[in-house]
């Protein structure tokens, strides 16, 4: 942003520029001033949101607690490695007092073993203890997914997303020990600072300013390898799109009958070498750092080294003692490097952490909105006063003040070509998405001001992109319904499911789909029609909703599953949504949609003696499948 203002902000005259040049000096670096602030402000932000995320699960205090004492003995331990040599060698050289020796030694090599059988016990209960928290985490992170607003899913950057938020999942772990490295770093280095101090105050500022030239180089290619790594991720999801066609049996046929593997092969390589291009500049990118920490640590340790070799010869200090000089300023320079890099690390950190954080804030509205409870009987209406539609991102309205009521002891096909604002207007009905504009109303009560869950549970849909559970059979049918057999049974039978499940040497119990079991099966396209269809009425929901359910089939086999279906809800309400009119005659009513409106409305009969839209539809359609 500041090379973009400096290109622009050139003036004609010398003099002119140099005070261009001088006001933006001190804009750069208010700027870099306030980043600063902000990226630490932002990672304690972000720090204290995983903080609070972890204590907010079961057993997440004690767990954070645990962590910490492990933090504290991670930093105090090494102390007894950094001065207990130097101290035997000073006995060694003047009196040599065995006890003290002993003493010295006994410390000196017993630490390690009480550190091991504190790791054991503390890690092993920090692991299983955390391996709960993830599950619980992970739930949250699922239920918010399924219950935020169903618009948020059809946003074009939503799988991208949701494939970075899994990934930073997975590292909380890792986020939560690199705050705790932190508070070891600190303690190691208060601890070790006082020992350095007494030889020489400036040794500290030496390695400060070493680390910190470190620090600016990391913090640079912490910055340009996570853009880097939000391209990768872009580019590797496109990735996954050829590799899906070119594995998922779904376009098994069309690939080999159309001769397109070459294509989606050269398609995929291409964006393969894009991924490995991408993560070749990161690689180069992270090692820069490595490398000017080479350079650094290299000018330091000579630098100390000749301090100290010129203390001993001086007869300043103890060789002993040169050795806990070594070792302490070793420390320092690995607490200190350790809080820097763990600094950097959370601070390069915070923007996955804060996609995880804009995840959770996304709008759950319609969950948080109404808590009355809705009946819906013969008697009971729903009404379309008015409503517009837009679909997000989009200027053209997908409906366009619609008006239309449907009763429930009525069913209503509504027939429109492709794009007439059919699945829309189901979309709206079942509060999947907000109207633009105007209201829904049910027994004249606004739908929003029902529970969410509640007034959807009024409906039992059959989309036209209906899928199958990976469950058997059965489950699919009875889903999270109570298991009633003599009711599966009914339903299976009125359907025809039935037919298929007696052919079936495990029946119900049959996996649907052989992702979890090789003996699964891929279902006919009229079987699955007729497992949603007793899913549906399994379901018991006052009203149906069939949108274009059957797109797939004949037309003689659309109404063929219209008719059973109509028989097997013949006192509950229907809507069904159809662009073919092959089960028109079953409905009281038709509604004719065009361009996201009501544009004819009546019976059949009504419809097609007016001789308007529903004629000309009904007439095409008829001689088409004439011959």
């Amino acid at each position: 942003m500041s090379e973009k203002t400096e290109n622009t902000e050139q003036t004609e005259s010398t003099e002119s520029t140099e005070s261009t040049e001088a006001t933006e000096t001190a804009e750069t670096t208010e700027t870099k001033d306030k980043k600063t602030t902000q990226s630490l402000a932002s990672t304690i932000k972000v720090s204290r949101y995983v903080l609070g995320l972890v204590k907010r699960q079961p057993g997440g205090k004690l767990f954070l607690f645990v962590r910490v004492i492990m933090a504290i003995k991670d930093a105090l331990f090494p102390l007894v490695t950094t001065i207990f040599p130097g101290l035997i060698i000073n006995e060694l050289i003047g009196e040599a007092r065995t006890e003290v020796l002993a003493v010295l030694v006994g410390v000196l090599v017993g630490t390690p073993l009480v550190g091991q059988v504190f790791n054991f016990f503390a890690h092993r209960y920090k692991q299983r203890k955390w391996n709960e928290i993830q599950v619980n985490i992970q739930c949250k992170f699922r239920f918010h997914n399924v219950s935020m607003d169903y618009e948020n899913i059809e946003r074009p950057t939503y799988n991208t997303m949701i494939d970075r938020i899994e990934d930073t999942f997975w590292r909380l772990d890792n986020y939560v020990s690199q705050m705790l490295r932190i508070v070891t770093a600190i303690l190691g280095m208060v601890a070790v600072a006082s020992i350095i101090a007494v030889l020489n105050p400036l040794i500290i500022v030496l390695i400060s300013v070493m680390i910190l030239v470190n620090a600016l180089f990391t913090n640079r290619a912490n910055k340009k390898s996570y853009e880097l790594g939000k391209e990768s991720s872009k580019e590797d999801n496109r990735g996954w799109a050829y590799r899906e066609m070119l594995t998922w049996r779904g376009y098994a046929k069309d690939l080999r009958l159309y001769n397109i593997e070459n294509l989606l092969i050269e398609s995929y390589t291409g964006q393969i070498k894009k991924v490995n291009k991408l993560r070749d500049k990161n690689y180069v990118i992270n090692n820069v750092p490595h490398n000017i920490s080479a350079i650094t640590n290299m000018l330091q340790q000579g630098a100390i080294y000749a301090y100290l070799i010129y203390s001993v010869v001086a007869g300043n200090i103890e060789i002993g003692t040169m050795t806990i000089f070594l070792a302490a300023t070793a420390q320092f320079f690995s607490s200190f490097s350790s809080l820097s890099q763990n600094y950097l690390y959370l601070a390069g950190n915070n923007m996955q952490i804060g996609e995880m954080i804009e995840f959770f804030a996304l709008p759950r509205k319609q969950m948080e909105t109404g808590n009355k409870t809705p009946t819906f009987d013969r008697n009971s209406t729903i009404e379309f006063r008015g409503v517009s539609f837009k679909y997000p991102g989009s200027e053209t309205y997908a409906l366009k003040n619609m008006n239309i009521t449907f009763r429930g002891d009525e069913k209503l096909c509504i027939v429109g070509a492709n794009g007439s604002g059919k699945s829309t207007f189901v979309a709206l009905l079942t509060r999947l998405y907000w109207p633009t504009e105007g209201e829904i109303l049910l027994n004249g009560v606004n739908i929003y001001e029902y529970d969410y869950k509640q007034y959807q549970r009024l409906f039992a849909p059959v989309f036209q992109d209906t899928y199958s559970f990976y469950f058997n059979l059965g489950k699919n049918v009875t889903l999270a319904s109570e298991f009633d057999q003599a009711k599966l049974d009914d339903v299976s039978a009125k359907s025809g499911l039935k037919i298929l499940v007696d052919k079936l040497p495990k029946g119900y119990d049959t996996n649907i789909h052989k992702w979890l079991d090789e003996e699964g099966i891929e279902p006919s396209g009229g079987e699955a029609q007729k497992l949603y269809m007793a899913r549906a009425v399994y379901h018991g929901a006052p009203v149906f909703l069939l949108d274009e359910p059957t797109a797939a089939l004949d037309p003689v086999a659309e109404y063929e599953i219209y008719t059973k279906f109509n028989e097997m809800i013949a006192d509950r309400g229907a809507i069904l949504i159809t662009h073919r009119l092959s089960a028109v005659q079953l409905a009281d009513k038709v509604a004719v949609f065009e361009a996201g409106a009501v544009v004819e409305y009546g019976t059949h009969k009504e419809l097609y003696k007016a001789g308007g839209t529903y004629t000309e539809m009904y007439d095409k359609q008829a001689e088409f499948y004439k011959g």
